[in-house]
């Protein structure tokens, strides 16, 4: 007669710092690009786990069964930009699983109790870049706003922009101020932009590799770029290649300013790789094409090539509203019932009523609807952060509506003046 054990019940919990060891071993085992192996470098690491453990209690937590670490994985407290109201946001990365208990679900487990733990803590948005979307989209991430990477040559930038406002910024405490207020004024009126940290900022400036230029006007900074350089061919150290990793600008002419500075390289410069969310970059570009020559039928240029990264989740879909209540919804009054399909997390599925008067919208108990939508969380998510237009959601059957007519109103209703943008990376 076999006898037979439960297996211990999963927990979701900040790592111990007995388990700071098993932690660093999961990373390095999932990510071997960290180098983790010698001693030296696992006890640096172990340093930094414990500054971050001592600023953050839950900067790393862990999927246990029993007091067995078996995955893991780093977490991000912000605070995002949402249609222009300033909304805390969780975010997600590191995730990693011990070799030896792949294919259990503590993956699954981990992701389940970290979202719990989000709405333990009032956070009604997580984000995540997916190392897989599919398996992320299950869990009821939806997408968010593509990626666009441009290779282009600095003589297809334009050259109209002023230049004398050009500055390269270093990295004393005055150059970080000047980044840093420039960045946050844009985030603030930009929807999608996470406030940008201290940590994040000190890493532009303490990394030898990466450049700042600036477009300085009076005493602001109104833009800046952060590049650095790749060799445009092997063995080649006279042409190279420049990769800007982040550009903002505050004004038109911040922008002109900084595509002329980029424009001034060509004389050692063979390409510029830009990345960018901006789905209509490429009409600034004298030539589009990307150097590959490759034509899609029948004749259309490669310009770039693209990439789905940034994915949202709504975790509390009532939360959101309230904490959204000063956003305008497209001026609209009327009363949406909200269906929410969730098989993830089942606390966060249902039905929601909305009203929204003069765009403003606000929960009601027990309300007659108007209209009534229904669609998974995923896709919800992606709507309400404007990453998804409702018209085809419909379309596509990824969404359903009570009144047909009322399809474009809804689409009004979530529509947002730009797709979000992230530039944060974690």
């Amino acid at each position: 007669m076999v006898t037979r054990t439960t297996a211990p019940k999963s927990e979701f919990r900040a790592i111990a710092e007995r388990d700071y060891d098993a932690l660093i071993t999961i990373i390095d085992n999932a990510y071997p690009d960290f180098k983790l192996g010698a001693p030296s470098e696992r006890e640096k690491y172990r340093a930094s786990i414990a500054e971050r453990m001592a600023k953050s209690p839950m900067a790393y937590v862990g999927l246990y069964r029993g007091e067995t670490l078996q995955g893991a994985a780093r977490l991000h407290d912000f605070v995002m930009n949402v249609r222009g109201a300033q909304i805390p946001a969780a975010g997600i990365g590191m995730v990693a699983v011990d070799l030896a208990y792949k294919k259990e679900h503590v993956a699954r487990d981990l992701m389940h109790g970290w979202l719990e733990y989000c709405r333990k803590q009032d956070i009604p948005f997580a984000l995540l870049y997916p190392f897989r979307p599919d398996f992320y989209k299950q869990m009821g991430f939806g997408y968010g706003t593509k990626l666009n990477q441009y290779q282009a040559p600095p003589t297809a930038l334009p050259a109209s922009g002023d230049k004398s406002h050009i500055v390269l910024l270093g990295a004393d405490d005055g150059d970080r101020q000047l980044v840093g207020d420039c960045y946050a004024r844009v985030a603030k009126r930009t929807h999608g932009l996470i406030l940008k940290s201290d940590e994040e900022l000190n890493r532009f400036f303490s990394n030898p590799a990466k450049r700042i230029v600036g477009y300085r006007d009076g005493k602001a900074l109104r833009g800046y770029i952060v590049f650095s350089f790749k060799p445009a061919a092997p063995n080649q150290f006279l042409t190279y290649d420049m990769l800007v990793e982040e550009m903002v600008y505050e004004t038109r002419e911040a922008l002109l300013g900084l595509l002329a500075f980029l424009r001034s390289q060509a004389d050692q410069i063979s390409r510029i790789e830009i990345n960018t969310q901006d789905e209509n970059f490429h009409l600034l570009l004298d030539d589009v094409r990307d150097g590959s020559n490759v034509l899609l039928p029948s004749v259309y240029h490669r310009s770039n090539v693209q990439g789905v990264g940034i994915m949202y989740r709504v975790v509390d879909v009532r939360r959101a509203f309230e904490l959204l209540r000063p956003v305008n919804f497209g001026g609209e009054t009327l009363r949406l019932r909200i269906n929410v399909a969730d098989s993830f997390l089942a606390e966060s599925g249902g039905h929601v009523t909305v009203r929204f008067n003069k765009g403003h919208p606000e929960v009601e108990q027990a309300a007659s609807p108007d209209v009534g939508i229904t669609l998974d969380i995923a896709e919800f998510s992606s709507l309400l952060m404007g990453a998804a237009d409702f018209r085809n959601l419909y379309r596509y059957g990824l969404a359903e509506i009570s009144e047909t007519a009322r399809v474009e109103q809804i689409a009004h209703l979530f529509a947002t003046d730009e797709k979000p943008i992230c530039m944060t990376h974690f």
